[in-house]
């Protein structure tokens, strides 16, 4: 009897903490930080549809000499408000940490990246590159905690 008290006790504690660990990165709001002053730049949310993730700007925290408007962008993209725009999208999931074989823009410099994302817990390590991972750069997006 003391050993299926424990075994349910354990096993219902690794559900409730495995499904904390586990909440999805879609739904969330991320946060992009200034890599140098560590200043919140950006808010972002995902959406999955059909195995298919996307990332939409949902907020700019201005700094000065930003305008707003992804000037200096491609094709569909040239001279539209960054905010609400979807600057990520392609990614198809790996497993439950891993989504890659998308694209990400940087509306700063106009540039397209090939993306990949890596998601631990209420961090959301997302990767831009050209051609092969390793020549590219990570930057770490935090989960905003809900007041």
């Amino acid at each position: 009897m003391i050993i299926k008290r424990l075994l349910f006790s354990a096993l219902f504690f690794y559900g409730c903490f495995s499904t904390v660990m586990a909440m999805p990165i879609s739904g969330s709001v991320w946060v992009s930080n200034d890599e140098k002053t560590g200043v919140p730049r950006a808010e972002f949310q995902f959406e999955e549809h059909d195995g298919v993730l996307t990332g939409r700007v949902v907020a700019i925290h201005k700094q000065p000499g930003d305008t707003g408007i992804c000037s200096e962008c491609p094709g569909k993209f040239k001279d539209k408000p960054i905010q609400n725009m979807v600057i990520i999208w392609g990614l198809t999931k790996h497993d439950e940490h891993n989504w890659s074989g998308g694209k990400i823009l940087d509306p700063k410099t106009g540039k397209i990246y090939r993306a990949k994302l890596l998601f631990k817990g209420d961090k959301l390590y997302v990767r831009g590159y050209i051609g092969v991972s390793v020549l590219g750069r990570t930057q770490v997006w935090d989960r905003r905690k809900v007041s």
